[in-house]
């Protein structure tokens, strides 16, 4: 049989699978079987007994203000006794092609292993802050602590503050997840389920101002985790900087995970007892060009044509123009202007890389070098750096 979606009567040997594969305690595991899972979005590969799984999550990605659609592949999974097999190309691939039918033009995957996904077209393209550091070089302003409360069971006034203070941060961001009110019921369930907390800061005159998702008793209760800390200026942060140091106590270093050029470095002063590491985060890749390219509205008044280079899905081995109105394919590879492979034209069309590092590093070439400048002004004109946030787990 090969590829299919799951029926009720497979959740649990899904289940089983999914237990054996990753290293989370049954807590977790509950949580998301009984609030995250659908058959509608767990693919299969069976031949006569399930062999492997994965889940391909529905969210919408915002994308320089327009709305796209997208699949969140996790929970990829074989079981031991068919491993070698390549059944994770296999299902993956059938997925993409399932995708592509039904209309979707991107895929997003947070790896464990960035080189084994490369294979299959994806690239880095969402990165964050991460700085890891000793309590006691946490540097706050006893003068400047707000309100906090402790969210114990999170109310609609909750959901709404926590979602406008995201609303208030994404708009410093070209690229990031849409997050709606059912967004933040479930995420208030998924870090309740892993024993983590959320704390909301308040000013009297401005009402909510920030919010942090904190584990105090992250890796067995050995450090402190800061999931996500948005504020909405430095007394919120001062506050939550505050919650954090009044564990020192319970445990000695912390970890924080910021968006990308985050006030918190400024906040510090740039102290070098404290490590700050850029972590690449999410993967994705472009499943579907011409239909992606289109919604983004991305056009050129010469027009240039490119030939795309995609070893996994061959449905996009092919050339592609773009012109003043929009993006088409070609049947036609002669006269290309430059070519392309799949994970960089994603990286490019996110904004994770500019034009300039895409040309020294030899991401895209150039067939007719004496045109190379003329394209590249161009290119840089239809694909600018952009700034992006995903945090987003499951």
């Amino acid at each position: 049989m090969g590829f299919r979606y799951a029926e009720e009567k497979d959740i649990q040997i899904i289940r089983e699978l999914w237990m054996y594969s990753f290293n989370e305690d049954a807590s977790s595991t509950d949580y998301y079987f009984e609030n995250r899972y659908s058959k509608d979005y767990n693919a299969l590969w069976d031949e006569e007994e399930i062999k492997a799984s994965l889940q391909l999550n529905p969210y919408t990605l915002s994308i320089k203000g327009k709305k796209e659609k997208t699949s969140y592949v996790v929970g990829i999974s074989v079981y031991p006794e068919h491993r070698g097999k390549k059944l994770t190309t296999k299902l993956l691939k059938a997925s993409l092609l399932d995708l592509i039918e039904r209309g979707g033009a991107i895929s997003l995957l947070m790896p464990i292993d960035t080189d084994i996904y490369r294979r299959y077209g994806y690239e880095n393209c969402f990165d964050m802050e991460v700085y890891n550091l000793s309590i006691r070089d946490i540097k706050i302003r006893k003068d400047r602590a707000e309100k906090t409360k402790r969210v114990r069971e999170i109310t609609k006034q909750d959901i709404k503050d926590i979602q406008n203070i995201y609303s208030s941060a994404s708009k410093n961001w070209d690229n990031y997840i849409e997050r709606d009110e059912d967004y933040f019921k479930e995420l208030f369930k998924e870090v309740k389920s892993e024993a983590g907390e959320i704390f909301i800061s308040y000013d009297k005159d401005e009402g909510a101002t920030g919010y942090m998702i904190f584990y105090p008793k992250f890796e067995g209760g050995s450090k402190g985790f800061v999931r996500e800390m948005f504020y909405k200026n430095s007394s919120s942060l001062n506050t939550f900087l505050s919650i954090i140091k009044s564990h020192r106590t319970q445990f000695k270093d912390v970890e924080i995970c910021q968006e990308k050029d985050s006030y918190l470095k400024d906040f510090w002063g740039y102290d070098n007892k404290i490590k700050v590491n850029i972590k690449p985060f999410m993967m994705a890749r472009i499943i579907n060009p011409a239909l992606f390219l289109n919604n983004m509205g991305i056009k050129n008044k010469i027009p240039l044509k490119m030939k795309i280079i995609d070893s996994f899905l061959d449905i996009n081995n092919k050339a592609f123009i773009i012109s003043e109105n929009d993006v088409i394919e070609s049947n036609d590879e002669n006269n290309i202007d430059f070519i392309i492979d799949i994970g960089s034209l994603t990286q490019i069309a996110l904004g994770y890389i500019g034009i300039e590092n895409a040309v020294f590093t030899e991401k895209i070439v150039f067939l007719e070098p004496e045109k190379k400048e003329n394209i590249v002004s161009a290119l840089k004109e239809i694909f600018p750096n952009t700034k992006s946030f995903i945090n987003d787990y499951i």
